[in-house]
This record gives structure tokens, C-alpha cells and sequence, in this order.
């Protein structure tokens, strides 16, 4: 009988090794052919040796479970060989310790990824994807073995400084969120800190930073006094970050880290009501300060040092009239009345299988699936001061009958008007216009449009005439793919005229992460299809 229990107990361990064997196998089959092709790599280098180490333990376990020998040694060499696993997992660890480095936000809800690249030897930045995997962003200007001190200004907002490949200080502000009311990430961040912020440092200093008071000697947009110091930075000196922060420099040297903090919201005119912001020196050897915003901005200021104009808005206005930066300070005057917009179908209902608040909304926008009877259709749920709120429908057989897919597929986010695709049932991009059709958000699925993420851009810039950086290209078609890469022209939008605008030339971006987000590729004739 002891002997039967013996061998049942052995027998179930082989099928238990040899399945989980399998199922390192699965997965770095998976790994091999569907997340490395997308541009998604393990979090940490270790973990795909820890994958193919548990195969080969697993494979051998079973094969220790039945050989003809006493239950004792068995369980020896089993033990022996989950050591040696371990040992070459935490080997390899060791080995390649400080390839990758993860900086986590103090909430642990972000990360900073860096990786050394070895083809350029500098250092890349890397952000997170469900938790297991990462894909690469940018290079950043510190070389590979460089000290890189770092500090989260804010949750999702890091600070980096280290040396670059000719020996002098570099910086970089890694950003992960938006201050907008409605998660729009878009507005220049010298649009969102207009104004004057002010505190007193623990050394009883009081720091003032002004920011769209154009300065008429120094031909400064921000300018900034503390400790008996008064710097003044141009345009072209306030390398921005997202939407909330930016690095003011001078010249080539970074000075200050400037990080708008979590108590600003941003609203379409402007910031509303008070907020702080955090500015620290750029080599972070110094606590940061927290500048709190004045309510008085646009009000009685005496801005005698923009020229003689009182009110920071006219200041803009009047130095420079014809500024892109003006236009970002509000939405299109025009853009005012609800239901405004195109329509591409007219009202339209369906059956009962639908929500009943729905049978009656209208259709924006409509997409197939090329080869199927698959459609899908953008609704308008609501709508309010130009912008409209969507849902989305999905019928499988040529439209005779629908099925909500989700009421706010856009996480709550609203938009002029909206442009989708589909290039099969789950895999989809959509955009939402924004000001009047002047810019546009892209948006990607992976679930059949059930949820749409954000797509970031690292925008192609230029330095006009007069010295303010401009992104022109920011109003996204509809990506496509071409040889198994997902490009995406871009236009100006409503208010293009950069370089003889969309008629000339389109800025084409491709993907290296599936859709997630777009590196600039080239620029092609303003008629070209891709």
C-alpha cells in the first residue's frame, strides 16, 4: 500500500513539473513571437533567464521523479537542482545589475526606466508596460556611465542630472501626467504656468517667478528673482516637458527644474482659481521650493517690465501678437455653441439589443473591419460648449443589428469631433479634435475599443523666425500598417500655415511599440497616402 502512495506521490510530480515546464516554454514562445515583435521587452533582463532557467528545472524534475531510486536521494538531487536554478537566475541578476535601473515614483504609481545603450552608449529611457514588460522612449543626454542624481519633484514628475558624452551637466525631466480638467496633454507648459508665483525659503528669501510678462530689455518670457539673483530666460531657454514642467537654461546649462504640482487645474481658460509649483536647481543639491500662484495675475500687477502694459495677457498680445504660444492661451473664440462639428451619418437608431438611452443618439463617425461585416460607430452622448461626449456601438452583421461595446471608451475625455479606425476587430486607433479642429489627440485599443489609451508623440519641433519652438505637425490621421509598421501622417490642423502647411508637406511618424507611441520618421508630400 506504501509503496502504491509512493508512486501516485511521484507520479503527480512528474505531471506538475512537466506542465509547468510547458508553460515556461508558452511563455517565452509568447515573449519571442508577439511582445519582442511589438517593441516590449521583460521589465528586467534577469527575467527571461529566470523563464528558460524554470523550463530546464522543471524538465528535469520530471525526469528525477521517475528514476528507480529511493524516495531520499530523489529528493536530494530535487533540491540540488532547484539550488542550481536559483543560483543561475541570481547569477545572472548580479551580472547585469545596473543595466537597467527602475526609479519609482514615492507612491510607487510611476517609473523612470533607465537602460544602458550600448550601441550609442548613452543612457535610454524606458517606460513601463502591464507591470512586466517595458519598451524603449528616448535616448537621454547623460552617457551610459554616467552618476545620474534623480528626484520626483512631483508623483509624476522626475527630475534627472548627470553628464553628457563631453563631460558637462546634463538634464532631463521625465513627466507622466496633465493638470487638465480633462486629462488633455497637449497645452504648452508656458501656457499653463502664466502668471506670478511667489514664497518665502526657509533662509527667509522671497522667489518670484513670472511667466508671459515679456520682458522689453531682456526679451524674456520668464523671469525669475531669489537670493538677491535675477535670471531671465526667452522662449527658446524654457525646454518644456509634457504639459507640466520645463527646464529653464541658460544657454546650454540647465538652471532650474520647474514642475507644476498636483493642486493646479488646468481649465480651456487657463488655470483655475490658486495652485504651487515646485522649482529646484538643476543639479538637485538643494531642497526644493514651492511657489504658491497669486490670484491677482491678470488683475492690477504693475508689468512696467513688459513694455508698459499692465495686464500679462496684453503684454502677450502686444510683443508679440502673431505668437503660435499666443493661441494655446484658450480655446477658439468660434468654438463656443454645443453640437457644433460635422456630422458623417444622420440620426440613426437600432435595435432593442442596444442600451435604451442610446436608440436614439447620433452618429458621428463609422468604421469597418476591411473583409468582415464588422462595423463599428462613435455616438454622441452629450455635448457641451463645442465639445461632444462618445460612445461606442459595434454590430457583426452589416449593421442590422448593434451592441454597446462602451459608453465612454474615452475614459471620459470629450472632443470636437472624432475620427476612428479599426485594422482588425480588437486593434484600433481613434482621434479626438480639440479648439476648433487646431490639434487633435490620438488615442489606440487593444480590446475592441472597450477602453482607448492616449498615444504619446515626440513631436518633430522647429525654432521659427523669431525665436519661439513650435511643434506644427499635431493634428494625427488615421495610422496605418505597412510591412508590419504602424505609421501615421500628421497634419496642422484648422490652424496650420507652418512652411506652406498641409498642402506641402505632412510629418509621418512610425511606432517601434505597436501604436503606443510615434517617433518622427519623415517628412512627405502634403498628397501622399503613406
Amino acid at each position: 500500500m506504501k509503496q502504491n502512495k509512493n508512486r501516485g506521490f511521484w507520479l503527480a510530480g512528474t505531471v506538475c513539473a512537466a506542465l509547468a515546464a510547458i508553460a515556461c516554454l508558452i511563455v517565452e514562445y509568447g515573449y519571442e513571437k508577439i511582445i519582442l515583435p511589438r517593441g516590449y521587452q521583460w521589465m528586467y533582463p534577469w527575467m527571461q533567464t529566470a523563464v528558460l532557467t524554470g523550463a530546464v528545472v522543471f524538465t528535469v524534475l520530471a525526469v528525477l521523479c521517475q528514476l528507480p531510486a529511493s524516495g531520499k536521494k530523489k529528493i536530494t538531487a530535487i533540491g540540488c537542482v532547484i539550488v542550481a536554478g536559483i543560483g543561475v537566475v541570481v547569477c545572472s541578476g548580479l551580472s547585469e545589475a545596473g543595466q537597467v535601473q527602475v526609479l519609482r515614483s514615492p507612491a510607487g504609481n510611476y517609473q523612470v526606466i533607465l537602460e544602458k545603450d550600448e550601441e550609442t552608449g548613452q543612457l535610454m529611457l524606458n517606460r513601463p508596460y502591464k507591470g512586466l514588460f517595458r519598451y524603449q522612449k528616448e535616448l537621454l543626454p547623460f552617457t551610459a556611465d554616467s552618476k545620474v542624481n534623480s528626484r520626483w519633484l512631483q508623483e509624476d514628475a522626475c527630475a534627472l542630472y548627470g553628464t553628457d558624452a563631453d563631460g558637462n551637466p546634463a538634464a532631463y525631466l521625465a513627466t507622466y501626467g496633465s493638470r487638465s480638467m480633462d486629462d488633455i496633454a497637449y497645452v504648452d507648459p508656458l501656457s499653463t504656468m502664466h502668471g506670478i508665483w511667489e514664497e518665502t525659503d526657509a533662509d527667509g528669501q522671497t522667489w518670484t517667478l513670472s511667466v508671459g510678462g515679456q520682458d522689453a530689455v531682456k526679451d524674456a518670457w520668464v523671469r525669475l528673482s531669489g537670493k538677491t539673483v535675477t535670471s531671465w530666460y526667452g522662449e527658446p531657454e524654457c525646454e518644456r516637458y509634457g504639459t507640466i514642467g520645463m527646464i529653464l537654461k541658460d544657454g546650454t546649462q540647465a538652471d532650474y527644474f520647474v514642475v507644476l504640482n498636483k493642486d493646479c487645474v488646468w481649465g480651456d481658460s487657463g488655470l483655475i482659481g490658486s495652485g504651487s509649483m515646485t522649482i529646484c536647481k538643476a543639479d538637485l543639491d538643494e531642497e526644493p521650493i514651492i511657489l504658491s500662484r497669486q490670484e491677482d495675475v491678470d488683475g492690477d500687477r504693475d508689468w512696467s517690465d513688459a513694455g508698459g502694459v499692465e495686464d500679462i495677457g496684453q503684454a502677450i498680445w502686444a510683443e508679440n501678437p502673431d505668437s503660435s504660444f499666443d493661441a494655446a492661451f484658450g480655446v477658439d473664440a468660434e468654438d463656443t455653441d454645443a453640437g457644433t462639428g460635422s456630422q458623417s451619418n444622420d440620426e440613426e437608431s437600432w435595435d432593442e439589443g442596444a442600451d435604451a438611452g442610446w436608440l436614439h443618439s447620433e452618429s458621428e463617425a463609422e468604421a469597418f473591419v476591411e473583409g468582415t461585416k464588422i462595423r463599428y460607430q462613435m455616438i454622441v452622448e452629450d455635448a457641451a460648449l463645442g465639445s461632444r461626449f462618445y460612445g461606442l456601438i459595434k454590430s457583426t452583421d452589416g449593421g442590422a443589428h448593434w451592441q454597446v461595446v462602451s459608453s465612454d471608451p474615452f475614459g471620459g475625455q470629450m472632443g470636437g469631433s472624432v475620427e476612428f479606425t479599426f485594422l482588425d476587430e480588437m486593434f484600433g486607433f481613434a482621434t479626438l479634435s480639440h479648439n476648433g479642429g487646431d490639434a487633435a489627440v490620438l488615442y489606440v485599443t487593444e480590446d475592441g475599443g472597450k477602453h482607448y489609451e492616449q498615444v504619446e508623440f515626440a513631436h518633430k519641433t522647429y525654432t521659427d523666425s523669431i525665436g519661439n519652438i513650435v511643434a506644427p505637425y499635431d493634428y494625427p490621421k488615421m495610422p496605418y500598417e505597412k510591412d508590419g509598421v504602424i505609421y501615421v501622417l500628421c497634419g496642422q490642423g484648422a490652424d496650420g500655415d507652418y512652411d506652406g502647411g498641409d498642402s506641402l508637406h505632412l510629418a509621418r511618424y512610425r511606432s517601434e511599440d505597436y501604436g503606443h507611441s510615434f517617433v518622427f520618421d519623415t517628412l512627405v508630400d502634403g498628397t501622399s497616402e503613406g
